[in-house]
């Protein structure tokens, strides 16, 4: 009985101890103070006005993190209102010890409804080299102001995995040079990435389906991606790819392909090899 008692009391010291240090997280660190600071970094590094939807709320189970609603970034100007790139949810897993000396290390982040629009106007100018011009601008006007003080910091921010589920990407070239404008879809986008580190190798895993207009595929594949700090260039290695597409132009109506290649995609000119 008296052992049964002591790790009855030690148990319910931990429990209590837990319990307290979330309320402590809970009361004292407010997600919402890294909303100003999010929002300015996004314009700083990409030249896009982000904009979130409610607030930034706690949650503690099955693992402690942050959620977030509605958020998305707007086309740059002279461009379509469709936002360049927005999602439904995300959710944010978050190493428990940091938090208590106010760091945030990333664990999981979890994304759902991410849509990205990538629009080409007939002078050839893409919304994202117009973001990027803006990016450089907005850089240029912060070098010359002293640095801004902020109550909350990120520079300790390290992120551990990426899961993306039921993504969309739709490419519109209104290009004068083409013969006819063209739009193009890529759905139903799954994927992961390991531990994210830009201008370094990731593992990736990726399943999507897309739609030219005249043929429609389905996308399974495994390997790993290489992405620039700029987000301008994926670099695609040894990725093992398998391909089911249909359409009436193709033999037999329905092609399965298997294959393993490395490529890269040029975002800014839209170009894949």
């Amino acid at each position: 009985m008296a052992f049964k008692k002591v790790v009855i009391t030690v148990l319910g010291s931990v429990v209590g101890i837990f319990a307290a240090a979330i309320i402590y997280i809970s009361v004292v660190i407010n997600p919402n103070d890294y909303k100003p600071e999010i929002i300015q970094q996004v314009k700083i590094n990409t030249g896009g006005e982000m904009l979130i939807d409610g607030d930034i709320g706690w949650r503690f189970f099955p693992n402690i993190g942050v959620t977030l609603g509605h958020t998305q970034i707007k086309n740059p100007n002279g461009f379509p209102d469709q936002p360049l790139f927005q999602f439904d949810d995300a959710q944010v897993d978050l190493a428990f010890w940091p938090l208590l000396s106010k760091k945030i290390k990333v664990g999981l982040i979890s994304i759902k409804g991410l849509s990205f629009y990538l629009h080409t106007r007939k002078d050839g100018l893409t919304n994202l080299q117009a973001m990027q011009d803006a990016a450089q601008k907005t850089t240029a006007i912060k070098e010359t102001k002293p640095a801004a003080t902020s109550q909350s910091s990120i520079d300790d921010l390290a992120i551990e995995g990426i899961q993306v589920v039921d993504a969309k990407v739709v490419i519109v070239n209104l290009a004068v040079n083409l013969a006819t404008p063209s739009k193009q879809s890529i759905e139903a986008i799954n994927f992961t990435l390991g531990k994210l580190e830009l201008d370094k190798v990731v593992a990736l895993s990726f399943s999507a389906a897309v739609n030219t207009g005249e043929i429609s595929a389905l996308i399974t594949s495994k390997g790993q991606i290489k992405i620039t700090k700029d987000f301008s260039r994926f670099d695609f290695i040894d990725l093992a790819t398998e391909i089911t597409a249909k359409g009436d132009s193709l033999p037999g109506k329905k092609v399965v392909i298997n294959n393993q290649a490395s490529g890269y995609f040029d975002v800014t000119k839209q170009f894949a090899s």
